[in-house]
């Protein structure tokens, strides 16, 4: 991918497109919505890019897709989640189809930020933290009820610490952290159990032993 190319997909997002939401330790998180996000795969490729969901999960509380995206010979993969949504009288899950959807958009986000594209919306700080996502206006993105935690069996601050340093330490990614969360317990690292999380733990620190 050449110069020119690189820097039209970093550019960064005019600031009316930008908006906030809640975050962890009573931060706000900015973000853009995911059709801002096509419109520049559009306008840099003209259009010459395609996305495909080649794998997806749903877990007991969340649903998660691994999705690809391709453009001029280069490839990224990213997982996306997004949170299970109950009725509040019955209890029942209201609509798994719109969080796959949701989650489907939160992966081509991420697909686009490893080509450069909304990567000033992200400090390393921010990128580390679990994601919380809106639902983008139009039925895209995530679930505007955040990712709140429903119980005291979550992983403790210095857990979910420890969890995201060994991970880091043994050479995985972010993204490829919450991935492997997914893969073992179907949940992303802020949803685990305590037992879950420390599960995790040691198999990171495993990894750094051999």
């Amino acid at each position: 991918m050449d110069e020119n190319t690189r820097k039209k997909l970093e550019e960064p997002f005019p600031a009316e497109l930008i908006k906030t939401r809640p975050g962890s330790n009573g931060k706000n998180l900015s973000y853009v919505e995911v059709a801002e996000y096509v419109r520049r795969l559009n306008d840099v490729f003209q259009g010459n890019w395609s996305f495909e969901v080649v794998d997806q999960a749903i877990g007991e509380k969340e649903v998660w897709v691994l999705g690809r995206l391709s453009v001029n010979g280069v490839t990224k993969s990213s997982y996306g989640n997004s949170k299970i949504r109950t009725s509040r009288v019955t209890g029942e899950q209201i609509s798994i189809g719109e969080e796959l959807k949701s989650s489907e958009s939160d992966s081509l986000k991420r697909c686009c930020r490893l080509l450069g594209i909304g990567l000033h919306l992200y400090s390393d700080k921010q990128h580390d933290e679990p994601i919380t996502h809106t639902r983008d206006q139009g039925g895209n993105g995530g679930n505007g009820n955040g990712r709140s935690r429903s119980n005291g069996n979550h992983p403790t601050p210095r857990q979910l610490q420890a969890l995201w340093s060994y991970g880091r330490k043994a050479n995985y990614t972010a993204d490829e952290i919450r991935g492997k969360s997914f893969k073992m317990f179907s949940r992303s690292p802020e949803n685990l159990s305590r037992s879950e999380a420390s599960t995790l733990i040691q198999t990171f620190s495993d990894m750094l032993n051999h």
